[in-house]
């Protein structure tokens, strides 16, 4: 299972300037590893304290890919499973919904991917308003390499973008938004963890490029940046060896291998990361933890343009791990 997503990665109290930057942390799994959530909840990135709840998914699920177009204030999340992992009811989705990121409420159907997938990573370039999915796994035909997009404040199915450079799934992305670069951070191929650091050009569909490797082979990260600023975040996740609690960037305008950054409060891993943006907050939301067992309701946050360790931030409204994070900054 992703993240993804996050990145996803972006890659994601009121959004308005005054108020600072919300965070919005979407679905997941609540005990490992079945008990999929609906929950929707959110932060004010710029303070610290509990998350609050925002409303509900159309379905339970977890290991979707989520992204938003920053200040214009939708977030769309896309493919994911849902269902028990180890029974036959495990169900990958193609269903995308969409949320107004400002305005508290139930997500409303966006429209649907080109196919069935799970384990896929989101990223957009911002107000510029291109949504990114990429690679992922399918029940049958295993890890993918598909890139696929949609304009943002519209609804409607996916279009083929392109591919990555090898097939991945439990990958995360970012970019530094507007100017266009989108980065997807290692993964998996069932298991065999990879390294591999891909780019490509947002608003210009095409396949990917190498960008360079992280520190080392490793799935289920959750992604961030300070957009235009170039600092892409890479948080925590599992390795061959184990959770990690490893925090790594890459400048995202600059192709090249991860520097380390920091650590995470525990090892952990499926956690949802999003920031603030140019504001230099970075929020990592949940996660599953290599020691006890049990899903975590943490947040912590990091200061994206100064390298160091993870802080508490508060807790979401439930544990879970597998969840997608989305922010209305640009």
């Amino acid at each position: 299972m992703p993240l993804g997503s996050n990145k996803v990665g972006l890659f994601g109290a009121a959004g308005t300037a005054a108020a600072g930057a919300r965070g919005v942390f979407w679905t997941g799994t609540q005990t490992h590893p079945d008990n999929d959530s609906n929950v929707i909840d959110y932060i004010d990135i710029s303070t610290t304290g509990d998350a609050t709840d925002f409303g509900d998914a159309h379905v339970k699920s977890r290991t979707s890919g989520a992204c938003s177009n920053g200040e214009t204030g939708r977030g769309v999340k896309g493919g994911g499973n849902f269902g028990v992992v180890t029974a036959d009811t495990d169900r990958q989705m193609d269903d995308m919904e969409y949320i107004t990121i400002d305005t508290a409420g139930n997500a409303a159907d966006f429209g649907n991917l080109t196919g069935l997938r799970s384990q896929v990573a989101a990223t957009s370039n911002a107000s510029d308003d291109r949504g990114v999915w990429a690679g992922g796994n399918l029940t049958g035909t295993g890890t993918l390499n598909i890139i696929e997009y949609v304009t943002i404040s519209s609804t409607g199915n996916t279009t083929d973008f392109g591919d990555l450079t090898t097939v991945a799934q439990d990958h995360s992305a970012t970019s530094n938004g507007t100017n266009e670069r989108g980065v997807f951070f290692s993964g998996n191929r069932t298991s065999n963890y990879i390294n591999i650091i891909d780019y490509i050009t947002i608003n210009s569909a095409g396949n990917a490029t190498d960008f360079g490797d992280t520190l080392a082979g490793v799935s289920m990260t959750a992604a961030c940046s300070n957009h235009t600023n170039e600092r892409g975040i890479c948080f925590a996740g599992n390795t061959s060896g184990g959770h990690q609690d490893v925090i790594q960037y890459v400048t995202i305008n600059s192709a090249g291998n991860a520097t380390d950054f920091g650590d995470a409060l525990i090892p952990v891993y499926g956690a949802g990361g999003t920031s603030n943006g140019t504001d230099e907050r970075g929020v990592f939301g949940g996660g599953y933890p290599s020691v006890g067992g049990v899903n975590q309701n943490v947040i912590q946050y990091i200061t994206i343009n100064s390298a160091g360790d993870a802080t508490d931030f508060g807790d979401l409204t439930v544990v879970r791990h597998a969840l997608g994070a989305v922010a209305n900054a640009g």
